[in-house]
Parts: C-alpha cells; structure tokens; sequence
C-alpha cells in the first residue's frame, strides 16, 4: 500500500513521516525544482543529515530505514508527487569482534639453567594485537618481546609451556605445548680479584702477576685508570714455562684505563711498567674466572 503528497510552489515545506521498512519515492513535474532534507531528530528535527536536489522526474527512493525518519521536502518551481511505499528493508549485521587466532606451536630449545622459545604470533582477529604471552608448566607468565627469546628455567626438570595472542577483545586461543625440553645445569665458576704493584717495576725489573690454567681459567688483566705509565706483560706460554725469564720481546702493552683478556690459555703472565724510569702508585688488577 502506498500514499502520495503533493507538494506545489508556492505551498509551505511538508514533512513526510518515513516508517521503518518503507522507502520515499520523490517524482517532479517538468520544471520542477526542490530539495528533501533528512532530519536529525537527535536535534529535535532542525538540522539535516543528508538533502537530495530533486528535479524533473523520479529520484532513486529514500530509505528504508531501520527507524522511523523525518524527510523534509520545499518546491520552489513546479510540484513533487512524494509516495510512500513498502520496501524490503536489510540490516546488516555487525560482525562480533573476535580475539587472535591460535598461534602456532612453539619450539623449545635447552639452555644452561633457561631455554630459548622460538614462537609465531596468532592472527590479528578483528582488531590488531596487542602482545603475545608465554604461560609455562608451572603457570609463570611471561611477555614475549624477543624471537627466540631467553626464559629462565629450572636445570634438571623437563620444562614446556604455550603461546598466547592478545588484542583489545581479550586473549586468543592458546597453542599446542611446546615438545618438553630439560635446561642444563649452569657451569660452576669461581671469581677472584687480586691487585699488584709494579710501582718500582721499569723496564730491568718485573713481577709474576697471574698464570692461567688450560681449560678452567680466563684472565682480565687491567691498567686502572689512575695509572700514568703504560704497562707491559711478559709471558710464558706452555713449552717455556722453566724458562726463568719470561718473554719481553714481544710484550702485551696496556695503557691506563685499557684491559687484556686471557681465555684459557696456559700462560704466566709477569708486568711491569713500559719506562726506563719507574714511576709511583702503578698497579694491575687481575680477575680470574675458573671454572669448577
């Protein structure tokens, strides 16, 4: 069922009540001139949301509208035939946000005393992520930053855990669990630190400062940087060690401030200050790492 109004020049504006469902069809005579306003009733019906420019002829129809609508229609030439009609109305529907996809299943490599996790993140969802979780064996969350990255982990006992995606609706499913992995015990070491003057040491005089034993000792040797002089390390190396003098012909030199690395080398280190003249307050600090 449908019903017309006319609107003619010269007439006053007509509001058209448009119900849910139905559509408006605006349809001018030849030399035809007006304009049909949606209404903002939020506004209390004064301002307009969208206008049409309506000529000769019929106009696409206007709605329909989930709600009931104003539409305002004003001729200034000729006359608007506006007919009511049944229409089919079809509301889309807003699609639920949904949280991240599962992402997939991490790997899990053993370290001494941690692991190392190599993980892929979900899909986005209906909003981007926001973060991706690690929730372990024993329900210790962490917040994955890195790929791979380094969790601590307790040496000795099988270790696994899952991924998880987050976005703004909350937290995805989480992954398969990681294939267990048992961390190593970390490696035992040992660190000394021991200072010696070399302050009436010049270039005719030395002393013994540090050895290194193969496989289970590194050396730091520094020159602190309240040292003036520069300092000069002789060395015996593993087939000289009886050797009573050790090799300044081809010295380590440090300057003050600077450092000297050892790594498990079997060598005695001797120091003494790179002068002709000694000169006071000089001194190396050796730090040892063994390990047990």
């Amino acid at each position: 069922m449908s019903n017309t109004t006319t609107i003619k020049v010269g007439e006053s504006a007509k509001t058209i009540m448009l119900s849910e469902g139905k559509a408006l069809v605006l349809t001018g005579a030849p030399g035809t001139s007006g304009v049909a306003y949606l209404l903002d009733q939020a506004l209390g019906g004064t301002n307009s949301l969208r206008s049409w420019t309506v000529g000769a002829g019929a106009l696409a129809a206007i709605g329909p509208y989930e709600n009931t609508q104003k539409i305002h229609i004003t001729c200034s030439a000729g006359s608007i035939a506006a007919t009511v009609k049944e229409a089919v109305l079809t509301i889309s529907a807003t699609p639920a946000p949904t949280a991240p996809g599962q992402p997939a299943k991490p790997v899990l490599t053993a370290m001494a005393g941690a692991v190392s996790l190599a993980w892929t993140p979900g899909a986005a969802g209906s909003t981007a992520t926001t973060g991706n979780i690690w929730t372990d064996i024993n329900g210790n969350v962490t917040q994955l930053t890195a790929n791979p990255q380094v969790i601590t982990a307790p040496a000795g006992t099988p270790y696994t855990g899952t991924v998880t995606t987050l976005n703004a609706q909350g937290a995805g499913l989480a992954s398969v669990q990681a294939d267990a992995v048992t961390p190593t015990a970390a490696p035992a070491t040992l660190r000394t630190f021991e200072t010696f003057d070399v302050a009436g040491n010049n270039t005719n005089t030395f002393n013994r400062v540090a050895v290194a034993e193969l496989g289970r000792a590194s050396l730091i040797i520094r020159s602190p940087a309240s040292n003036t002089a520069q300092i000069a390390l002789g060395y015996r190396d593993a087939d000289n060690l009886n050797n009573p003098n050790p090799d300044f012909s081809a010295p380590v030199l440090i300057n003050p401030g600077e450092e000297m690395f050892s790594d498990n080398d079997q060598m005695q280190y001797y120091a003494r200050q790179n002068a002709a003249t000694a000169v006071t307050g000089q001194f190396v600090e050796v730090e040892r790492v063994i390990t047990l």
